[in-house]
């Protein structure tokens, strides 16, 4: 296998592979690869049960430090170790899969190089059959998530964990505020669909929610989840690509680290990891808009926690064909002024699924999975003759 990557990358310092092997054995650190000799079991265009962690601390093009907090800081070496420490120690899960610490990323000279340098270990490890396990860097780097997987030419669905829609004019340069623009008229797109989870109302300008929602585009406030964070999982079921703003977690949560009152709470978040690990088709996520207030042990903590849970989530995943649900599941009829919505219960996993009625009309971008990602809390409103806004936006969406 190509070791070309490694040029992009610093490996874990030595103390710290050494701190990992100290540990006790149930630890994580204990099963943590470190060296491109233990990848033996890795082979391209295979499926490997693996994930590779790797930090990017990239900031260049980042404009949001200052609105945060004057204190605030960008994170420095000492952060990214603490936290892989803290990853290290926690005790491994009734796993098989594979983890292996690639390191940092070496700053490339322009922002475009690490860019490009993201990209291609995102590719790299997706070619091995990998998941990548973004740390740090602010959140412009999503594009180079989402050009690392583009080399496949599939439709890509892209799900974002944040309080902000991060979408501006396209006269506006990339910058952790604007990069959902960007990737949007991105050459080639590849950008099938985007799902915003958790924005807060008053963080967002109305024109900006109408944007999304006129490009077809999921968008789900925060209060929305709050009293089922299970909501979140139709979204993540077939994402591709995850990209989380950690400042979508609230202040008390987090040590404090951003002015964020009313974000997810630290369960929230681990939960949304998990459901992130379960998903269908996901391969890279992305964790971003680290900031060091010098008192960061929590933050720490909870990453190292979301990335358990997100390996958690991977070993409890249950593919099931779709091709094969209409036959195996539990099936519900629902009458509605717009037709007979059919709803599909997994009683493996649990999991819903809806076939429209006018599925007849959707052309051939959806025309391969007419069964559609949705929940209990879907089913109950059709129950009660209430449809989803997002199912309309879909038949539109559709109909283009």
């Amino acid at each position: 296998m190509s070791d070309f990557i490694f040029e992009f990358l610093e490996p874990v310092s030595q103390f710290l592979q050494d701190y990992a092997r100290d540990l006790p054995k149930f630890s994580i650190g204990r099963s943590v690869k470190f060296n491109a000799s233990e990848f033996s079991f890795l082979s391209l265009g295979g499926s490997t049960n693996a994930v590779f962690l790797f930090s990017v601390d990239e900031y260049r093009n980042s404009v949001s430090f200052s609105s945060y907090c004057e204190s605030c800081s960008i994170p420095d070496v000492d952060y990214y170790s603490s936290f892989r420490k803290s990853f290290y120690i926690l005790s491994k899960g009734n796993w098989s899969v594979h983890l292996i610490d690639l390191g940092s990323v070496v700053l490339g000279n322009s922002i475009e190089d690490t860019y490009y340098a993201v990209s291609q270990i995102v590719q790299w490890i997706d070619k091995a059959g990998g998941y990548s396990f973004i740390i740090g860097g602010s959140q412009d780097l999503t594009l180079a998530q989402y050009r690392g997987l583009i080399y496949s030419r599939k439709m890509f669905n892209l799900a974002i964990v944040d309080s902000k829609c991060d979408i501006a004019p396209l006269d506006i340069s990339l910058n952790n505020l604007s990069y959902i623009s960007k990737i949007i008229v991105d050459d080639p797109h590849y950008l099938l669909n985007c799902s915003i989870l958790g924005y807060q109302s008053y963080l967002n300008a109305q024109d900006t929610l109408k944007i999304m929602v006129s490009l077809g585009f999921d968008t789900v406030r925060i209060g929305e989840l709050f009293s089922d964070i299970a909501l979140v999982e139709p979204f993540l079921r077939h994402a591709n690509i995850l990209s989380v703003d950690l400042s979508s977690v609230r202040s008390s949560d987090i040590g404090g680290m951003f002015a964020n009152p009313n974000g997810f709470t630290a369960r929230e978040f681990c939960a949304l990891s998990r459901y992130s690990g379960m998903s269908y088709d996901l391969r890279s996520v992305g964790v971003y808009e680290l900031v060091n207030q010098g008192s960061t042990a929590v933050s720490q903590s909870l990453l190292a926690q979301f990335l358990w849970y997100f390996i958690e989530g991977i070993s409890c995943k249950v593919i099931e064909d779709l091709h094969q649900i209409r036959n195996t599941a539990t099936k519900y009829l629902v009458d509605n002024d717009l037709g007979t919505f059919t709803f599909y219960k997994s009683e493996i996993s649990g999991r819903w699924w809806v076939e429209f009625p006018f599925h007849r009309y959707l052309n051939n971008k959806f025309s391969s999975n007419t069964l559609l990602a949705c929940s209990l809390s879907d089913y109950k409103l059709a129950c009660n003759q209430e449809i989803p806004q997002r199912w309309y936006q879909i038949l539109t969406k559709s109909q283009v």
